[in-house]
């Protein structure tokens, strides 16, 4: 599976952060800055982005200064604007946290908790940590399908279909957010596997 980045904002200047990243036939923005420059040279760039709306399938924001998070045309720019920004990233949050770690293990009677194998190769230790999307543990231990995440994450883009514009309601968005949600947990795990390993050498800790 191969990952191509592009770097729209923030390259050879310290404004404007935007970087599209593409996996699995998916379009992740990490961040949606406003460009601060010049008024009339801002004004072209901010009110375009290089890639259409409609074929983004998620927008990740790193944290909410204005350089970082205030772009996104669909919620235009402001007050008004941060504020779309804010409560849509924190309703999916709370979607899939409520979905995947809370109603998907009752339902399921599994445990859904990410457990580090900490050891092996790299190639052993990321595969495992990847598939762990799919694979999970029932109440008892034993291996079993990951219905928490799968369901639970499938069932989390549903809902934001109550929330997001019109156009973001088709079956193929709803998809479209499942998978990147997924994909994203799929990073998640591999950071949670490796951190023990970077906690250690980084900061010495045990």
């Amino acid at each position: 599976m191969g990952i191509r980045l592009h770097f729209w904002g923030a390259a050879q200047t310290v404004t404007g952060s935007s970087h599209h990243m593409e996996c699995a036939g998916q379009n992740i923005l990490l961040d949606c800055g406003l460009f601060q420059g010049h008024r009339q040279e801002a004004r072209g760039i901010n009110e375009h982005l290089a890639l259409p709306m409609e074929q983004l399938n998620a927008v990740v924001l790193s944290h909410a200064h204005i350089d970082h998070s205030k772009s996104y045309p669909e919620f235009h720019q402001g007050a008004a604007g941060y504020a779309r920004y804010f409560w849509h990233t924190e309703a999916d949050t709370a979607d899939e946290n409520f979905m995947v770690g809370g109603l998907g293990p009752i339902a399921f009677h599994q445990d859904s908790r990410f457990y580090t194998l900490g050891h092996g190769g790299f190639r052993k230790r990321t595969w495992y940590a990847v598939t762990r999307v799919l694979v999970s543990r029932s109440d008892n231990g034993n291996k079993m399908f990951n219905f928490s995440e799968i369901v639970g994450s499938g069932a989390a883009a549903g809902v934001g279909s109550l929330y997001y514009p019109s156009k973001y309601r088709t079956w193929t968005k709803v998809g479209q957010r499942w998978l990147t949600s997924d994909l994203i947990d799929c990073f998640n795990f591999f950071w949670k596997e490796y951190w023990p390993d970077v906690n250690k050498k980084v900061f010495h800790t045990k």
